[in-house]
């Protein structure tokens, strides 16, 4: 099949068949070259902080928003290819994957014994054969956390950080993961937020449903995996399929949704319902029948999911391409970093007709997935 290639947030993405131009939210940053030839303890050079409040002593982060579907295969050979430079530099990915599910160490219930790895092994045959036929990939992995899903609808971002460079303890980089998401949710988009309900993590829109999921794994200090923000309603039919995150009687929403919902309890309160015809009118763009609120159906297992009533023009506006950019800036902001836009120099892309990732190169040397 045909080719394409791009630098990271510079060329065009391949969606439906259709080129649309990603947003120039970083300006470009200072040459590798030049960047590491410098004395480790000098500033950097980037002219482009991402606020105000980014730190002057320490290196840029350097931002790569893969414009294309990624394999989780080559999006893991990816992030360990980056970990294996010891955070220099370090890289914040955003992307969307092809869909898959990950199961974290935490699934595993091997107790070291032989039986036992023969049993564990042998579930996530069956599971990984399940889950395929339904058309999505599955993967064991080593973040923390059990089963979740990925794919397009929702924005993952994988921090490769060094936390010694930010003092930052384990538990305090995941919290300020969440909360720097969470506020975004917030400030930003005005979608209410709750605590995590009974000592859990991610970011929750209610007490039932969750919004972000976080799973990471830290490593010699350099953390890898992330978060995934799901974004628009393409993402919850998958989740309906497995208990999201091993949590029993809860559920997955997401932004597109949650705008819905939000749009439609404010046309409820309007002291002047009833009054006019644009009444009926806003609420059917916004996913709700009119006098009532969100439409909520049951999911599989007794989980309570959000209904996929159709979505009004502002809800449609929240894409994954839309959002990506909040997000970076209100982590470089979280964690006081400046953030600078990856080259070509420093990663490369290309894929194929149908906009999945097919080879990607990490300073000029191909990075190639494991084979199974």
């Amino acid at each position: 099949m045909a080719s394409l290639r791009c630098s990271s947030l510079r060329k065009l993405v391949l969606q439906n068949s259709s080129k649309s131009s990603l947003p120039n939210y970083f300006s470009p940053g200072p040459s590798l070259a030049r960047t590491f030839a410098s004395s480790s303890s000098s500033s950097s050079t980037s002219t482009s902080p991402a606020s105000s409040s980014s730190s002057s002593t320490l290196p840029p982060v350097y931002v790569s928003h893969i414009p294309y579907r990624v394999p989780y295969s080559l999006g893991l050979a990816l992030q360990e290819a980056i970990y294996a430079l010891r955070g220099e530099p370090e890289v914040l990915l955003l992307l969307e994957h092809t869909p898959v599910y990950t199961e974290g160490r935490r699934g595993a219930q091997d107790d070291g014994s032989t039986a036992a790895a023969e049993a564990q092994a042998e579930l996530e045959r069956q599971t990984g054969q399940r889950l395929r036929e339904l058309g999505a990939d599955y993967h064991v992995t080593k973040r923390g956390g059990l089963i979740t899903y990925h794919g397009p609808g929702q924005l993952v971002g994988y921090p490769i950080l060094r936390l010694s460079n930010m003092n930052l303890s384990n538990r305090c980089y995941v919290d300020r993961l969440q909360d720097s998401l969470s506020s975004l949710l917030q400030s930003h988009y005005t979608l209410p937020t709750v605590p995590p309900p009974d000592g859990n993590t991610g970011v929750w829109s209610t007490p039932d449903l969750k919004i972000v999921s976080i799973g990471v794994q830290v490593r010699h200090r350099i953390s890898s995996h992330g978060f995934a923000l799901n974004v628009s309603t393409e993402v919850l039919p998958w989740f309906r399929r497995i208990v999201a995150c091993g949590i029993q009687g809860k559920g997955m929403t997401c932004m597109q949704s949650e705008m819905a919902r939000r749009i439609g309890e404010e046309e409820m309160q309007r002291p002047d319902r009833g009054a006019s015809e644009r009444e009926g009118e806003r609420m059917q763009e916004a996913g709700f029948e009119k006098g009532g609120g969100g439409v909520i159906k049951d999911g599989l297992e007794g989980r309570q999911e959000v209904g996929e009533a159709p979505l009004g023009p502002e809800a449609k506006m929240l894409t994954v391409q839309s959002v990506a950019p909040q997000v970076a800036k209100a982590l470089g902001k979280t964690f006081k970093r400046e953030l600078v836009q990856a080259d070509e120099e420093l990663l490369r892309y290309e894929a194929d007709a149908d906009g999945v990732l097919t080879r990607c190169w990490l300073q000029g040397k191909e990075v190639k997935a494991e084979t199974v």
